[in-house]
């Protein structure tokens, strides 16, 4: 059996309710190879051309949202950014370096990629880089699992998405702050809700073996657990700001408390002078 499939995929800048779309389905089975809490927060459907939108992080303000296409055309729209393309191919044949270009050709338009770049596993060849991922096999099953490393590799973008969105309103509120501590306060739960419900090392469940070792894969390649760490550096300032703004507060407060304590103190000494007054022209 032979199959070449391409997977084009695009950031959706704006998007619109899936009304021509159903549930997204892998071999007829659901998706439910990620963390629970993740799944429950996404939102996977397929039109009726075999195309996919993916939602990431409902209803936040850095959900974000990825559209892949199977066809053979590129497609250009004003609200869909190209993220990358991916290609698999099913073959008979063994796989050599011909096989690697017709995939690096496809994913770089180059002959870069070759055959020594793939990661070699016993059911399956494996390439990911900046530009998409290629994937052979000789098993036609192996569809599926390309299939569920496709979703893994919009999960990378949406994560990268989300924590850009994150750190760009932090940034842009922080040089403002002065102006709306309490902006930056909202802003700072939403970015820790972020990092500690949806920001996973390892957002595959343990029993996916094969799955769990694309998504190392992809970290190293997209560099997701240094983005998080930069944006939990850039916590670690708003926290320190907002420390500084709740100490600010209580000084202001504490020298309020000594200011009307001094005003009680004068009145009162001022009533006994007069008290004083009084007793010594009796």
């Amino acid at each position: 059996m032979k199959k070449r499939i391409t997977a084009r995929m695009y950031k959706v800048t704006e998007c619109q309710e899936p009304n021509k779309f159903h549930e997204l389905k892998i071999n007829n089975s659901n998706i439910l190879f990620l963390r629970s809490v993740l799944l429950s927060n996404n939102s996977f459907y397929e039109d009726e051309n075999g195309n996919w939108l993916l939602k990431f992080f409902l209803g936040e303000q850095y959900e974000q949202v990825i559209f892949i296409d199977f066809s053979q055309k590129e497609l250009s729209y004003k609200n869909l950014q190209v993220l990358s393309l991916s290609k698999l191919i099913i073959d008979d044949s063994a796989f050599d370096d011909l096989l690697a270009e017709e995939i690096s050709l496809e994913i770089r338009k180059s002959k870069a990629i070759r055959k020594h770049h793939f990661i070699e596993y016993p059911s399956h060849y494996e390439h990911i880089d900046g530009r998409g991922m290629g994937f052979y096999s000789r098993i036609p099953d192996q569809e599926y699992n390309f299939s569920r490393r496709l979703i893994l590799l919009a999960l990378a973008y949406a994560y990268l998405g989300a924590i850009e969105n994150i750190s760009n309103r932090l940034s842009e509120c922080i040089c403002c702050q002065s102006d709306d501590i309490e902006k930056l306060r909202q802003l700072y739960i939403e970015a820790t809700k972020f990092k500690a419900v949806f920001l996973f090392h390892q957002p595959v469940l343990m029993k996916n073996v094969s799955l769990i070792e694309t998504w190392k894969y992809l970290d190293k390649v997209f560099d997701i657990n240094s983005a998080s760490d930069e944006l939990l550096e850039q916590l670690s300032s708003v926290h320190y700001i907002l420390n500084l703004d709740d100490d600010k507060k209580r000084k202001n407060i504490e020298d309020l408390k000594i200011k009307r304590q001094e005003k009680w103190n004068m009145l009162f000494t001022m009533l006994g002078i007069f008290i004083g007054l009084i007793e010594l022209f009796k």
